[in-house]
């Protein structure tokens, strides 16, 4: 068994559990995570549950000794590969599958064997692979989705579960930064697929790791069942959603509102995105101000199209003033895309009202006009005409005579509907069409690339939805612009998510759009692109998620404070920094130990890290060294986590020797609130302080015993694996202590160990010269009460255990009891280096 991931499953003794059980609510929440009552025994669940999203633990460039610390040594080939091959074996696997579906599914396998790897590959080939993981395969997919689903990726929600979400959540094992959701009803342009529709949250969130960095364990797939008006797949015998109706739109609303009050008490820092709804304003306007929450069909696609719509706007030559755009199709995208480039309007110089009338809508009856006779959607009012002196235009043919527009944008999911005549129509009023088909998949694109530069003799500034390959064009090699949403949405989020923002404003949103259109390089304006290179999709995030930011700061809805003061260069390589790094495996041990912590599984308490405010995000290692006379020094290493402040304290006490974990959350005060104490090994006995709901694992019979080089061997592991040097100048050392024996035991320990660490490549640790003495007892941060009725209150050190939090008041602050008993300290001459008598007493 990997040495720390005994701290991850905490497997419960085999009998007698139950019964020593104290009977108070938070011990009661916390043994439901050791034993339920659906167990015939009290048999730990292995945790976290091998979903899709979050495995890895196979990678083939794992050396033996860390496949044997993992406990996969021999499940896998004994060869260690490097990435390069591991990528090399996976594009001849992508070019023997014949089809795009069958490509969509090895990837999904391979993100279900080994996620790392299937970030590497998505990584270093996203402009190949993300038609294959979304959009156009990701269509395919989900209409066959019963018909190739194989294992879960994400969580259903069904009409039958209301009232109990909340709880339903609660099985959901890892914690949650961002959840993309969908109620299946109006998947890309293939219409109501019901639960079929999970393919588009669970490929968006793949583009959300891939471009943005955001961890895979954080992202939650979710799709909402809901019914479905698809006759067809309601009676198709392998649909595996409810076979009903789609429910009313007040019943979807009450749906939605109990959901979205269960997500963000679950995860009071959530990201909620919506997708693929029929109808996603009625959602939008609710919840905005509400959650943290964005639609990426209504705003999204306006920000990225927005942002090539600036750069093609320069381009054009043409001054703004004098712009006019004419938009096929007139639903929820089509009008969100068309609001967004208003604000870019207004920010020109433009009034609102001269901005509106920029726009002629044409649906499946026309021009969207007042007086056309039908009652006309809440969402297609603002932009209706009143101009027309009672002409209706059914043709776009004639509607481009009679409006001469400038831009021509396609949302209307209706294949060729940009034919020769149109786009020649375009290219005689314009030197410099703007031409953006924007519907998807290909198939539903209003023009394809080649037929745009045919009809307009290569003067179109082109931007589609689908890619379309380059082309050749009298000499010179033409580059498509793709407007996918994948190059704002991912930012939108890490910006969200970094900022801890309260809701996502449309300011934003605009941010993300104005960010998009400043991204390209010097090379990719001088080629006339609209949007830069995708392959530079991680770089571009970068500056979309500081434009979020710095929006989200000055609409004042951060809570991630400290960020302020940053500067833009500061700021990026802070974003940097939180991004998930599909090379190394660094993330994958902190994520599983800090999911434990901030999803309460180990706290014996409903207080968890979530409620920790002004982004502190600093974690403490506390090195403790002691014998059976006591303590004999202590030192302090750093580490950053993404979202909480914890305190962990590694004990060695010997003999025998252990190492304990205290974990301690605290408020914004930086005042421990809750602490923990657990061992990194199987132990029998529990114990629960009433006054604090401190649960504590007391040091009883080990069923499972480490030697001391195994302890010492996973300490240097873990700190080498999270880069932590050894930081000796904050170490506190007992009054009338020998330092200079001290000092002599850590110099033997280091000499035991040098093997160890010098083959982790980490150097061996320094010794101080001449440590210094200071008082035994941690220095604590006291509370008004504290003060006034315990300052002078002397320090319990009559525990048992080495370590063990404090049972104070909530607002007290987690300290370390010393187990003492009056014996000599034994010393050490220099040339001691044999780890046994270095930890002899």
């Amino acid at each position: 068994m990997h040495r720390f991931r005994s701290l991850i499953k905490l497997a419960a003794p085999a009998q007698g559990l139950r019964s020593s059980v104290p009977k108070s609510l938070p011990v009661r929440r916390y043994m439901a995570t050791v034993a339920t009552d659906n167990m015939p025994s009290a048999i730990r669940p292995s945790f976290p549950r091998q979903l899709s999203t979050t495995s890895g633990d196979y990678d083939l460039s794992y050396t033996p000794d860390l496949r044997k610390t993992l406990g996969t040594y021999g499940l896998t080939p004994p060869a260690v590969e490097s990435y390069d091959v591991q990528t090399e074996r996976c594009l001849r696997l992508l070019a023997m599958k014949p089809t795009p579906l069958e490509k969509f599914q090895y990837l999904v396998h391979l993100k279900a064997t080994n996620v790392h790897l299937f970030y590497r590959l998505l990584g270093e080939n996203i402009k190949e692979l993300t038609p294959l993981i979304y959009t156009p395969t990701v269509g395919e997919a989900c209409v066959r989705w019963h018909e190739i689903w194989t294992q879960p990726e994400g969580m259903y929600l069904s009409w039958n579960d209301r009232g109990n979400l909340r709880k339903i959540l609660d099985n959901w094992p890892h914690e949650v930064d961002i959840t993309v959701l969908t109620d299946g009803s109006r998947i890309l342009g293939l219409g109501d697929l019901g639960v079929n529709g999970m393919g588009i949250p669970v490929g968006k969130l793949a583009l959300y790791t891939a471009c943005a960095g955001i961890n895979p364990d954080s992202t939650l797939p979710l799709t909402l069942d809901l019914g479905t008006n698809n006759k067809t797949l309601r009676d198709d015998p392998l649909y595996m959603g409810s076979r009903m109706p789609k429910v009313t739109p007040e019943q979807e609303r009450e749906f939605l509102d109990e959901l979205m009050a269960a997500l963000t008490d679950k995860w009071p820092n959530i990201v909620i995105q919506f997708e693929d709804f029929k109808n996603p304003f009625p959602a939008l306007e609710r919840y905005q101000n509400q959650y943290a929450m964005f639609n990426d069909d209504v705003q999204g696609t306006g920000a990225v199209i927005v942002g090539g719509f600036i750069n093609a706007v320069k381009a054009s030559g043409v001054p703004v003033k004098d712009h006019k755009a004419i938009f096929l199709g007139a639903g929820s995208a089509g009008v969100g895309v068309a609001k967004q480039i208003v604000e870019f309007f207004i920010k020109e110089g433009l009034s609102e009202e001269e901005a509106r009338r920029k726009f002629w809508f044409v649906d499946s009856n026309g021009l969207v006009t007042l007086d056309r006779g039908d009652k006309l959607a809440d969402h297609k009012v603002y932009f209706a005409r009143d101009d027309n002196n009672g002409r209706q235009y059914q043709s776009l043919s004639r509607l481009i005579d009679y409006v001469q527009p400038t831009i021509l944008m396609g949302l209307s999911t209706i294949g060729g509907a940009f034919n020769k005549d149109i786009l020649e129509k375009m290219a005689k009023l314009n030197n410099r069409p703007i031409i953006f088909p924007l519907s998807n998949p290909s198939s539903k694109s209003e023009c394809t690339f080649e037929e745009a530069v045919l009809a307009t003799e290569g003067r179109c500034l082109f931007a589609s939805g689908s890619p379309f390959p380059s082309m050749e064009f009298e000499g010179k090699l033409l580059t498509p612009g793709q407007g996918n949403n994948m190059y704002v949405f991912p930012g939108i989020g890490l910006g969200a998510i970094i900022s801890k923002a309260v809701s996502v404003t449309q300011d934003m949103i605009y941010a993300s759009a104005e960010s998009l259109s400043t991204s390209l390089n010097k090379q990719e304006v001088a080629d006339g692109w609209l949007y830069p290179d995708i392959r530079r999709i991680r770089e571009v995030s970068v500056t979309v998620t500081r434009g979020v930011i710095r929006a989200a700061q000055k609409n004042g809805v951060d809570r991630a404070v400290e960020l302020r003061d940053m500067s833009d260069e500061q700021l990026d390589d802070y974003i940097k920094k939180n991004m998930y790094d599909p090379y190394t495996e660094r993330q994958y041990f902190d994520r599983k130990v800090s999911n434990l912590v901030a999803s309460e599984k180990l706290n014996g308490t409903t207080v968890g890290v979530t409620e920790v405010t002004n982004g502190l995000a600093h974690l403490k290692l506390t090195i403790a060294f002691y014998d059976k006379s006591g303590l004999l020094g202590k030192f302090r290493l750093s580490l950053l986590t993404v979202y909480a402040k914890l305190e962990p304290s590694f004990n060695l006490d010997c003999p025998p020797l252990s190492i304990n974990l205290a974990v301690g959350i605290f408020n914004s005060n930086q005042i421990c609130t809750k602490a923990l104490s657990i061992p990194l090994s199987y132990y029998t006995n529990y114990a629960v302080n009433p006054q604090s709901n401190i649960v504590t694992m007391d040091d009883a019979k080990s069923t499972r015993g480490w030697s001391e080089r195994e302890l010492l061997s996973s300490l240097l592991y873990l700190v080498q694996k999270n880069n932590v040097t050894f930081d000796w100048s904050d170490g506190v050392y007992p009054e009338g202590r020998n330092a200079n024996g001290f000092r002599q035991k850590i110099n033997a320990l280091k000499r035991a160990l040098k093997p160890e660490w010098d083959a982790m490549g980490a150097g061996a640790p320094c010794v101080p010269a001449t440590p210094q003495k200071t008082s035994a007892t941690p220095r604590k941060r006291k509370t008004e009460a504290d003060q006034e009725g315990s300052a002078k209150k002397p320090r319990d050190r009559s525990s048992k255990k080495a370590l063990t939090p404090s049972s104070g008041d909530d607002g007290e602050k987690m300290d370390l009891s010393v187990k003492k008993e009056q014996k000599e300290e034994g010393q050490f001459e220099d040339g001691d280096c044999d780890l046994d008598a270095a930890l002899e007493l």
